[in-house]
């Protein structure tokens, strides 16, 4: 099996004991396992849960398992699936994805005996016919109108709850086995019960159909477990009178008999109109609260529900997904423990959505009791909302003798120089003492299921402060599902060994004043399976007199999630690199690797300055030559042979030293190369005015004069056009390696996206119906390229998307009325002079000569000319494909990047360097056409179109970067 998945699969494989049990869990590791096989052999395991990864295309190498008998793929975005899947499988769910059809491959798993479809949109059933060993068929939540086409096998339970069944199957099929089954919640009558009467049935729910009256073949031992609630129609038969059907009226009675029975002295009765009553489903096993689940999910979502485990952990209902809840109730109910689903607080009248709730489950789930919340204490603690909890960040000041430190300094204050203190980061209860200004709440309920609660890793950075190295560079902190959290030496992803009294309430990170005076910065990051959440701005004043600054204080300056518990929606990420400047004047870059200690370097303003504009140079010559106009490049944007040697020891030689300056050791280097093996995504957070060329880092072993040893790649370009994941020859590769794959921007993708101080960083943007891309460009252009560069474009699209013509800012204007996903500046970017100032900003040239900048949208919102709204709902993807300018720096190209942020774009692509229009044409075709393919995403789209170009040694494409997630993908609304 090969490998290429990354580490954060490594990580999950690692710490389960998959080789002698044969289960293993990848759930929730996220879309590498689609193209990329883990990197281990999996042949031995025989159960594999592969939910929650929001894959879009079954893994190809699922095939090669030939073991495997269970595989749990729910909760994905499959729309298909294509890939053969084992042939021995007998447990197979794709419930929760986007299925129209039941895939072909499914009935081809004749040894299949367990099927769960639920939660999809199948409209008809096919490809079933020949699963003779089905005994488990989940069809839950779909579309379906009739049941043709089940199965003739020994199925046994059968579940079609919450579709639109309006008959079940026809012909004289007998389904001899069937003993349970579940119809609720469909617009079934009596008569379409008719193919039910030569089943030996057990157990059978109608709640929520059309029935006026039972069926007279309706067995007597059925009554028993017969429930028909919801009151669509009156029944009048025998089941009413040996009291098989439980009614609304029933439970609405017992519920007005406990409210009373436990009301206090005036208090309002029950059936006033203004009462609201809370009321609790207990229960005692962990199959009854499994049930209860099942039937929340089915036909009663959005019911204003709580469910409360065994251990305390609190579940709000309506926030989870089905297989979400389910896995948080296998993990926390013990079994024999009670646990309790509190409803409302709601009206409770004869149509309530929560009595319909209740009744179904009084009717159907044995070992339940029906309680109301006021005045009766619950079986357990059932808080629908913990106490909030936030990120604080304090500054205690350590005594000389080296004791705990006990002086905390509060807002405002002023530290002393020389002086040793501590920075106690923490999550939980907002503390007396906080420095933070803005502390954002930690909502539990919106995290990921997880074992016992969530890693968050904390990294502090400062070139003004001597930090303890070890401290601020390794901290974890372990939140659980309540209260406060606390620091322990346990192992992530393993079960917690460490004593409540063993746990420090925060990370600390001593550090010491230097011995002048002034004000000093520092930096607390905090960081999410990888992934940069919140980044705190710690201002330290030293030794300043009061009335000279604001006094100590921290704000979240930047922030991929505006609630540390929307971390969960960031996907994972192997290696994030944070920039930022400090108050000294020299830049700090933190590379942080997942499940390893950060790495710090400080490099001057100077230095960082000459580095960063011998890059850009370097890369403007090879593209556009000594005049920074003529592309370097033929007709058909190729390189010749000479040329492209040439350019890329150049660029390497400048990439290899922007890697020895941001990485400084050699075991950090080691480190960050093994954690980048393959191809992986790298997360770059901006908290500087500075734009680093991360695409260019070489990250290949080189010495300063080295003689280059060609990589066999050099002379196959052609292997590009496959878009491999890493270099065909890179067991070859040796010290002072020329390849192209030693640059991360061709062996990774890279993100990197603005600060979002409201909601999550987007990774889908919705697609309407008629998707149409603005080209928004400038008439200054060549007319000719122009011309054909907007005839292969939509050449390209194929249809999908329709262009809109745009060349003046009305056309502009009147384009941004309707959603949009795609926006395409195809123009030039120019610095221009505010009229009657000397102030110079940068702008678009649209049409001929007229000025469009990103504040412009805000006064067109201001005036009511254009609705943010419209954003809100599809939030676009700006391409800023600048061309043949170099007034428009990356500097000023971030204003760009920040302002459309601000007005809910979903990112920018933008260029580090001017490009010529015949090859920034190139690029943005090949780019738009891999975009708009099922399951493609920004990041994905924009390697490849690298590759592509690099292929007829076309460097030109390390020269765009994605300000965005690079999981960015369009997904039709």
């Amino acid at each position: 099996m090969t490998t290429g998945a990354g580490g954060e699969v490594w990580a999950a494989i690692d710490g389960q004991d998959w080789q002698r049990t044969g289960r293993l869990s990848l759930q929730g590791v996220g879309r590498r396992l689609e193209h990329a096989a883990p990197p281990a052999d999996l042949s031995a395991v025989r159960a594999l849960d592969l939910s929650g990864n929001r894959l879009s295309t079954v893994p190809s190498w699922l095939s090669a398992l030939t073991r495997l008998e269970a595989l749990d793929l729910a909760g994905n975005r499959l729309d298909r699936v294509d890939v053969d899947l084992p042939h021995g499988l007998h447990t197979l769910n794709l419930s929760e994805n986007r299925l129209r059809s039941v895939p072909e491959v499914v009935g081809r798993l004749r040894e299949l005996r367990w099927l769960d479809l639920g939660h999809n949109s199948l409209e008809h059933l096919e490809h079933l016919a020949w699963l003779r060993a089905l005994q488990v068929l989940i069809l839950t939540r779909n579309r379906l109108h009739s049941l043709d086409g089940l199965p003739a096998s020994d199925l046994r339970r059968l579940n079609a709850a919450g579709n639109g069944l309006r008959r079940l199957w026809s012909g004289d099929r007998r389904l001899t086995a069937l003993r349970f089954v579940d119809l609720a919640w469909n617009d079934l009558t009596t008569e379409a019960l008719a193919p039910l009467a030569h089943s030996p049935l057990s157990r059978l729910h109608l709640d929520g159909n059309r029935l006026r009256e039972l069926p007279p073949w309706l067995p007597t031992r059925v009554l028993d477990v017969l429930t028909v609630t919801g009151d669509h129609g009156e029944l009048k038969s025998r089941a009413d009178v040996l009291g098989g059907v439980v009614t609304g009226d029933a439970v609405l009675r017992e519920l007005k008999s406990l409210s009373r029975s436990t009301s206090e002295p005036g208090e309002r009765n029950f059936d006033a109109p203004e009462r609201r009553f809370e009321f609790t489903l207990a229960m005692t096993t962990q199959e009854s609260v499994t049930e209860v689940v099942n039937l929340y999910y089915t036909g009663h979502r959005g019911v204003d529900a709580t469910l409360t485990l065994s251990d305390r952990t609190t579940i709000a209902m309506d926030r989870l997904t089905p297989h979400a809840t389910l896995d948080l109730v296998h993990r926390h109910q013990a079994p024999g423990a009670p646990a309790s689903l509190r409803l409302g607080p709601v009206p409770v009248t004869r149509d309530g959505p929560s009595l319909a709730l209740a009744t179904e489950a009084l009717a159907r789930v044995p070992s339940i009791t029906l309680m109301p919340s006021p005045g009766l204490a619950p079986p357990v603690d059932v808080r629908r909302v913990p106490p909030e909890r936030v990120v604080d960040v304090m500054v205690a000041r350590r005594p000389p003798d080296g004791t705990e430190a006990v002086v905390t300094l509060g807002r405002g204050e002023t530290l002393v120089p020389s002086t040793a203190y501590v920075l106690q980061v923490s999550i939980g209860p907002r503390r007396d003492g906080t420095i933070v200004v803005n502390a954002a709440s930690l909502r539990v309920e919106l995290l990921e299921p997880s074992s016992e609660g969530w890693w968050f890793d904390v990294v502090v950075s400062s070139a003004d402060v001597a930090l303890d190295a070890d401290a601020a560079c390794a901290g974890r902190l372990f939140v659980p599902f309540d209260g406060p959290g606390w620091v322990c030496p346990c192992a992530p992803e393993r079960p917690h060994e460490c004593r409540p009294e063993d746990r420090r309430p925060a990370h600390e990170v001593p550090f010491q004043t230097h011995v002048g005076t002034g004000v000093s910065e520092l930096r607390c990051t905090v960081y999410h399976r990888g992934s940069v959440v919140q980044s705190l701005h710690v201002v330290l004043p030293v030794g300043v007199p009061d009335g000279e600054h604001l006094g100590l204080h921290a704000e979240v300056d930047y922030a991929l999630a505006e609630d540390l518990a929307r971390a969960a929606e960031l996907p994972q990420r192997r290696v994030a690199v944070l920039t930022n400047d400090s108050g000294s004047g020299t830049h700090t870059i933190v590379v942080k690797g997942v499940g390893q200690p950060a790495v710090q370097t400080h490099i001057s303003e100077s230095g960082a300055a000459q580095l960063l504009q011998a890059l850009r140079q370097k890369l403007t010559l090879i593209t556009l030559g000594e005049d920074g106009r003529k592309s370097q490049y033929d007709t058909d944007n190729a390189a010749g042979p000479g040329h492209f040697r040439q350019a890329l020891q150049g660029l390497a030689r400048l990439g290899s030293q922007l890697w020895t300056a941001a990485v400084r050791t050699h075991g950090d280097r080691e480190a960050l190369r093994g954690a980048l093996r393959g191809s992986s995504v790298i997360q770059v957070s901006r908290v500087t005015s500075s734009v680093f060329p991360w695409s260019a880092v070489y990250d290949i072993a080189r010495t300063l004069d080295g003689a280059w040893v060609p990589c066999g790649l050099l002379d196959e370009l052609g292997l590009l056009n496959e878009h491999p994941d890493r270099c065909p020859y890179e067991t070859t590769h040796e010290m002072n390696t020329l390849c192209p794959f030693g640059f991360w921007g061709i062996r990774h993708q890279i993100e990197e996206p603005a600060s979002v101080l409201s909601g999550t960083l987007p990774t889908v943007i919705p697609m309407p119906a008629g998707p149409r891309l603005a080209t928004v460009r400038s008439l200054n252009l060549e007319t000719g390229l122009s011309a054909q560069h907007l005839e292969d474009l939509q050449s390209a699209l194929g249809g999908t998307f329709s262009l809109l013509d745009c060349d003046s800012r009305d056309d502009l204007l009147d384009a941004l009325r309707a959603p949009l996903p795609l926006v395409y500046f195809y123009s030039h970017g120019r610095v221009g002079v505010v009229e009657d100032t000397s102030l110079t900003v940068p702008y678009l040239e649209l049409g001929q000569h007229e000025r469009f900048s990103p504040g412009d949208l805000d006064a067109w919102a201001q005036g009511e000319r254009w609705q943010p709204q419209t954003w809100r709902d599809v939030p676009p993807l700006i391409f800023l494909n600048g061309c043949n300018t170099a007034e428009l720096t990356p500097e000023r190209l971030v204003s760009f990047v920040e302002d459309f942020a601000g007005m809910y774009a979903s990112g920018v692509i933008g260029t580090e360097i001017s490009v010529h229009q015949h090859v920034a044409g190139e690029i943005a075709r090949r780019f738009l056409s891999y975009l708009i393919q099922p399951g493609a995403t920004v990041g994905g789209s924009l390697r490849k179109a690298r590759l592509d170009m690099l292929a007829k040694g076309n460097l030109a494409g390390l020269a765009y970067t994605a300000f965005c997630s690079a999981d960015l993908e369009l997904v039709p609304a």
